[in-house]
C-alpha cells in the first residue's frame, strides 16, 4: 500500500524553484508506490539482523527513499558491541527493534550468523556499504541527502567529499544534529535520506523521527568521518576487544542452544 500524501506547505519553494526540481520532487512524492518489503533477517539475541545481499538492500533503500513522508524507514548498523548492549540495556534494545532494517557489521556478527545456521550473504560494514549505496544512486532519482552529526564543520567537510565523489547525490544540508531546529531544516530541504553520523544515532533518531518528513533515516556512526578521511575505520562503532568478543560468542552459543530460556531472560 502506498503512503498518504503530505501537505504541500513543507516544500522548500525557493530552493526547488531555482533549481528546476520542483516538479521532479513533487512528482516523486505524489506518485503512488508500493511500500518496500521487509528484508530477510536472522535472530541475533532477539534482534532481527538482515542476511540479504547488497542488491536487495540497494533496491529497498532507493525505493524507501522515494516514499518521502511521515512514515520514514529507519536503517541501522549493529555490530557485536551494539547487540551485546541490547541484551542488558532495554532502552537500546527497544531502539534497535523500531528500525525497519538492521545491518550486521564486523567479523563477530558474521561468525554469529554461521553459528545460527543463517550465514550472511554479505557483511554490511558501515563505511563500505554507505559508499556502495551512494555510488549506485540512480541518475533519474535525484536523491537528496541531509547530513547530521556531532559537529557542523565535520559535516561540511563530509558534504564536499561526498558531492565530489558521487555526482548522482545532492547534499541538501549538513548540520549539527543537536541544533534546536534541525528537523525543520531537514524538512525544508526536502531530503529523501538523512544520514546521522554520531555515536548514539539511535537515540537521536528516536527523538526526531516523529518530526521528520523524509524517506529513510540511517544511523551511520563514524562512517561519515571515515568517508571524509577524518577517521580510519570501517565500522559505525568500535569493535569489541578480544575478551569481550569471546564472551559475546559464549553468550551467542548459549542463546542459540537454549532459545526459549534466553528469550525469557531478555524479555523479563
Amino acid at each position: 500500500m502506498g503512503l498518504p500524501v503530505r501537505d504541500s506547505g513543507l516544500w522548500a519553494d525557493d530552493d526547488l524553484a531555482q533549481s528546476g526540481e520542483r516538479e521532479v520532487a513533487r512528482d516523486s512524492m505524489f506518485r503512488v508506490k508500493p511500500a518496500p518489503e521487509h528484508l530477510p533477517a536472522m535472530d541475533a539475541f532477539g534482534v532481527p539482523v538482515a542476511v540479504c545481499g547488497f542488491a536487495d538492500l540497494r533496491d529497498w533503500f532507493f525505493q524507501a527513499a522515494q516514499l518521502r513522508g511521515r512514515y520514514a524507514k529507519v536503517m541501522l548498523f549493529a555490530g557485536a558491541r551494539s547487540l551485546a548492549r541490547a541484551t542488558k540495556d532495554a532502552t537500546h534494545r527497544a531502539r534497535l527493534m523500531r528500525a525497519d532494517v538492521i545491518l550486521g557489521e564486523g567479523k563477530t556478527v558474521e561468525t554469529y550468523a554461521k553459528l545460527a545456521a543463517a550465514p550472511m550473504r554479505e557483511r554490511f560494514d558501515a563505511v563500505a556499504t554507505l559508499e556502495r549505496l551512494l555510488a549506485d544512486a540512480p541518475v533519474e532519482q535525484h536523491i537528496r541527502v541531509f547530513l547530521c552529526g556531532d559537529d557542523a564543520k565535520r559535516m561540511a567537510v563530509a558534504k564536499k567529499v561526498i558531492e565530489s565523489r558521487y555526482p548522482n547525490v545532492k547534499i541538501v544540508g549538513a548540520a549539527d544534529a543537536r541544533h534546536a531546529n534541525i528537523s525543520e531544516d531537514v524538512n525544508e530541504a526536502c531530503a529523501d535520506v538523512v544520514l546521522v553520523g554520531m555515536s548514539d544515532a539511535e537515540a537521536w533518531i528516536e527523538e526526531n523521527m516523529p518530526l521528520l518528513d523524509v524517506g529513510v533515516v540511517v544511523g551511520v556512526g563514524d562512517a561519515l568521518d571515515a568517508i571524509s578521511g577524518m577517521k580510519k575505520t570501517k565500522l559505525a562503532a568500535r569493535p569489541l576487544g578480544v575478551l569481550a568478543a569471546v564472551l559475546f560468542m559464549i553468550k551467542a552459543t548459549l542463546y542459540l542452544a537454549f532459545p526459549a530460556k534466553s528469550n525469557l531472560a531478555l524479555n523479563g
